[in-house]
């Protein structure tokens, strides 16, 4: 006897697979794979956003501090811009006041040497000299080179008192500076 193969027989109905239902597999998987990709798109993205957010409260606290400090700062700042426009004031004025030291640089320079000054007296724009000098000649050499100063004006000699017994003047010339 001979052995024969076996055989099987499947009496269930087959189940083929159309091209209907493959579509409607593979549109499944797909519309599962872009629900899956968009939720980690969102994950993603809320998780900047709130790191942007978060960043946002730290600056807006920042600015409130910074402006807190500037609303200190301010008085200073309108203070220094008052000292600054003064200063410029102050610079101007500077520019046109002739100093004490450069009209009495201009009374030594025209002074004659045999002429001793002992006195000056600057009250706002009037100069009072007082001096000695062994005679008129001297004094009147002085008002001489006085006259010849750009700065001075209405040069006029007060008082010139020969002492007897000393040889000596003592004179006393006012004059207006500019």
């Amino acid at each position: 006897m001979e052995v024969r193969e076996q055989i099987y027989i499947n009496l269930m109905e087959r189940k083929t697979i159309t091209w209907h239902s493959l579509q409607w597999r593979v549109g499944i998987l797909f519309l599962a794979a872009m629900v899956l990709c968009g939720e980690c798109f969102y994950l993603s993205w809320n998780r900047v956003l709130i790191t942007q957010q978060s960043t946002n409260n730290e600056l807006r606290a920042e600015l409130i501090n910074q402006s807190r400090e500037l609303a200190l700062y301010y008085p200073n700042q309108v203070m220094e811009q008052e000292v600054s426009r003064k200063d410029n004031h102050v610079k101007a004025v500077q520019k046109t006041v002739i100093s004490h030291a450069n009209i009495l640089y201009e009374v030594d320079r025209v002074t004659p040497s045999q002429v001793l000054i002992v006195g000056v007296e600057i009250k706002e724009l009037k100069v009072l000299i007082n001096g000695l000098c062994p005679d008129h000649s001297h004094v009147a050499s002085l008002l001489e080179g006085l006259k010849g100063i750009s700065r001075l004006g209405n040069i006029s000699l007060i008082s010139s008192v020969m002492k007897n017994n000393v040889n000596q003047v003592n004179f006393t010339i006012e004059m207006d500076w500019e």
